[in-house]
């Protein structure tokens, strides 16, 4: 699905998860913007949401965000650029093409 793990500085290799502090895990974003082959831009990635923290961080590091209602009401995650009934193979489809 194009995923791509992601190498977070003292931590190893991950998905880019969030931390329980409620922000974007820095190790996930770190070095985005840097010059180089296979960098990518905020803006070039999608992330996947269910809490209302999670969309204003992503928001915030310029991200496309698609939220999951569960954890919120849809209203809550209106912030998001996307509202996906549930995290499916059609909604990351959707969100990547």
């Amino acid at each position: 699905l194009g995923v791509e793990p992601v190498d977070q500085p003292g931590r190893g290799v991950g998905l880019g998860r969030q931390d329980h502090g409620g922000g974007l895990d820095r190790g996930a974003v770190e070095g985005l913007d840097a010059p180089g082959p296979g960098r990518l831009r905020p803006e070039e990635v999608t992330v996947f949401e269910d809490t209302e923290a999670g969309v204003a961080s992503a928001k915030a590091a310029r991200m496309r965000c698609v939220a999951i209602p569960g954890t919120h009401t849809p209203e809550r995650l209106a912030l998001a650029d996307e509202l996906a009934p549930a995290l499916d193979v059609e909604a990351v489809r959707r969100a990547l093409s």
